[in-house]
C-alpha cells in the first residue's frame, strides 16, 4: 500500500514554492495540479483526489476544480530514497492513473495523470513533476516545477 502526494501535504512544509506542481503544453498553457490518494498493487487500485487550474499562454485562468482517481493504470518503482539519504519508506517511482476532471462538480474530461518522483534509482532522462494528458483536448508534458513522492505505508 502506497500514499501519494502531489504538490501538497508535507511536500509544502519541506519547500512552500514548490507547491502547487505545474506542467506547460505545447500551445504555452499551464497546468497546476495539486492533491493525493493512496494505491494498492494487490489488490490492484487507487482513490484519490486534488485541485488544477488550467491557464492560458496569457495568464488568464480558462479553468479549475477538481480532479478524482477513476482507475490506477501503473506504478513502476525506482527504489526506495536510502540513496538520498532520505527515510527508506520513501519511494520513487511513475504512477499512471486514469483521472476524471470536474468543474463545480460536473464531469467535463478524463485524463491520464503521470506522476513522477526522482527519488531511488530513476531511469537516465526522468524528472520530478507530473503530466496530464487530457484526453482530446491538451498534453501538459513539459514539467515546470513541483515535487512528488510515494510513501509505503
Amino acid at each position: 500500500m502506497y500514499q501519494f502526494l502531489v504538490g501538497s501535504g508535507l511536500l509544502c512544509d519541506l519547500a512552500p514554492d514548490a507547491c502547487p506542481d505545474i506542467s506547460m503544453a505545447s500551445n504555452g498553457d499551464t497546468v497546476s495540479v495539486s492533491g493525493g490518494g493512496t494505491f494498492s498493487l494487490a489488490p490492484f487500485g487507487a482513490t484519490g483526489t486534488g485541485s488544477f487550474i488550467h491557464k492560458s499562454a496569457s495568464g488568464d485562468v480558462r479553468a479549475e476544480g477538481s480532479w478524482v482517481v477513476l482507475r490506477l493504470l501503473a506504478f513502476h518503482s525506482f527504489g526506495d530514497a536510502t540513496p538520498q539519504g532520505l527515510p527508506s519508506n520513501l519511494e520513487g517511482g511513475q504512477l499512471v492513473l486514469l483521472v476524471q476532471l470536474q468543474v463545480n462538480g460536473t464531469p467535463v474530461f478524463n485524463a491520464i495523470l503521470n506522476v513522477d518522483c526522482e527519488l531511488g534509482t530513476p531511469p537516465p532522462g526522468q524528472s520530478e513533476g507530473f503530466a496530464l494528458s487530457v484526453q482530446n483536448a491538451l498534453n501538459f508534458n513539459k514539467k515546470l516545477s513541483g515535487f512528488t513522492v510515494f510513501i509505503r505505508t
